[in-house]
């Protein structure tokens, strides 16, 4: 189970830096 808790926030983070990016890229 960990493994995919690991997973999961490991795929989390990578789409809030993309969401971050993108709204830092507008300004």
């Amino acid at each position: 189970m960990p493994i995919i808790d690991l997973q999961n926030k490991m795929v989390i983070k990578i789409l809030v830096n993309s969401m971050l990016e993108r709204i830092f890229q507008k300004w």
